[in-house]
């Protein structure tokens, strides 16, 4: 294998081990990513949730509050809450994804309709209880106060003491009526009421009581105006009554329905709150897992990608000291030293190279040899071939003839005949006086 193929197989391999743990890492990390969005989902419903039950126990506020004050800002407060709840149960059953949550959302959306018609239900029959106290009660009680005195005032005037302190009783607990129905009337608490009507039959009792000390004429008129003034009187409690009745009903009703909520918004909140729990576990283990997997992989690739490296660079190393020891030995004159690479690729090629190198200086060597043997034998004329070598060898050998040119016109500048004979006493060179002679 070349040198060339284990440096792009070592490459090849460390870039696929990096794909390979990018892509690990890309997949363990959209898995804590899912796992992270599934738990901000449950965080969410879970917000949405309690968001839920906050409104819903400030509308119960505020429906308390207008029982007391009678501000109608308080109703419509009570009604916004509701209508909040509304979006915000819309936004819980888009983040739930159990069809049994979705289906108790689509429940307390239904819910939310009949709890806004029953506070204002709430809320009219509360002000037709005030406007009965206003409009019917208050006059009414006022005649019946009216005629009482007036009997008093008649049993006075025939000495009846017997019939004057019985129907002074009934003055006294007739103010003990007015103030317990007028209490209701504004607090519109049905303990209030019943305290109203217990103390209403205490004053019916007084008035048959009364009625057996009534005497004649005047005394009996009187009493049955009485009489008549307490019927309308007893008709218009009785109205407002059951007016307040029917309001109580319809509270009952709406913490009914509260308590309802209340209970599916506990089932659905315990679901999530495991579900939390669960996730959380997961979530946790999931990012560790992640951070496992890449770590492991990283040092996996790591480590592969240090052994190729290793692995590559030793045989570079190794290429290169044989090469340096060539260039070496030929720096040193040893031109029959040859590296050691069997190789091909453009390493073998380098090494095809380099070995030219000795090659050619020995050719030019032999090439020398061959001039000083033809210059010993006076064969001065004789040159090395130029064109057989190229470049700087070409010019080494061009250098050399220079020289060979310079000794022989050294010669023929001598103004005295010079020969110069071979091994076999045969003229090889004479000079330019010499053949001037001749």
């Amino acid at each position: 294998m070349t040198t060339k193929i284990r440096i792009i197989i070592g490459f090849s391999v460390m870039i696929v081990l990096l794909a390979v743990v990018a892509v690990v890492a890309y997949f363990s990390l959209g898995n804590a990513t899912n796992a992270f969005t599934e738990y901000r989902r449950l965080a969410r419903l879970n917000v949405r949730l309690s968001d839920i039950m906050a409104n819903q126990f400030a509308s119960s506020a505020a429906i308390r509050l207008y029982r007391i004050n009678g501000n109608p800002a308080e109703m419509e407060n009570a009604r916004q809450f509701i209508k909040a709840n509304q979006g915000l149960i819309t936004e819980s059953k888009t983040l739930s994804s159990v069809q049994a949550n979705v289906d108790i959302m689509d429940k307390l959306l239904k819910i939310t309709a009949d709890q806004i018609g029953l506070i204002t239900d709430i809320e009219k029959a509360l002000t037709v209880v005030m406007s009965e106290y206003l409009n019917d009660v208050r006059p009414a009680a006022k005649s019946f106060g009216d005629s009482a005195v007036n009997l008093l005032t008649v049993m006075t005037e025939n000495n009846n003491d017997a019939g004057a302190r019985a129907a002074a009783t009934v003055m006294n607990n007739f103010a003990y009526v007015r103030t317990n129905w007028a209490r209701f009337a504004y607090t519109r608490d049905m303990e209030h009421l019943k305290e109203a009507q217990d103390s209403m039959k205490l004053m019916t009792g007084n008035i048959k009581e009364l009625e057996g000390s009534v005497g004649g004429g005047k005394e009996r008129e009187a009493f049955g105006s009485m009489r008549r003034s307490l019927q309308t009187m007893q008709d218009s409690y009785n109205n407002m009554a059951s007016t307040a009745s029917e309001m109580t009903a319809k509270n009952e009703a709406l913490l009914a329905v509260n308590r309802g909520v209340a209970d599916d918004i506990k089932k659905v909140n315990d679901f999530v709150n495991s579900a939390m729990d669960e996730q959380g576990k997961s979530t946790v283990e999931t990012n560790e897992a992640a951070q496992m997997s890449t770590l492991l992989g990283s040092v996996f690739g790591l480590l592969v990608g240090l052994v190729f490296s290793i692995f590559i660079i030793i045989s570079l190393v190794r290429v290169l000291r044989k090469i340096s020891d060539y260039a070496n030995a030929v720096s040193n004159g040893d031109f029959d030293h040859h590296p050691d690479i069997r190789e091909k690729g453009e390493v073998g090629a380098m090494v095809l190279a380099l070995n030219k190198i000795p090659a050619t200086l020995n050719a030019i060597l032999e090439d020398f040899r061959s001039l000083e043997t033809k210059i010993e034998g006076g064969f001065l004329d004789t040159h090395g071939d130029e064109k057989k070598y190229s470049g700087g060898f070409s010019t080494i050998v061009h250098g050399t003839n220079n020289i060979i040119n310079r000794f022989r016109m050294l010669l023929d500048s001598i103004p005295s005949p010079v020969v110069m004979f071979d091994k076999n006493t045969l003229v090889s060179y004479f000079n330019n006086k010499s053949r001037h002679l001749a």
